[in-house]
């Protein structure tokens, strides 16, 4: 899944993702060959986790 397509899952922004991303709140995500983001269902599930406890 594109980061695009997780943001509009979690209701989170792009920069919000990014943000969690660096500094360690969600678990590593996959890069694919072409060095952009893969995310998972876990992943998105993850972030939606972090968006209810905001």
């Amino acid at each position: 899944m594109k980061l695009s397509e997780v943001a509009d899952r979690t209701g989170l922004s792009t920069p919000t993702i990014r943000f969690y991303e660096k500094s360690g709140l969600c678990p590593s995500i996959e890069r694919g060959p072409n060095g952009k983001r893969r995310f998972s269902a876990t992943d998105s599930e993850w972030l939606m986790l972090l968006a209810s406890l905001r």
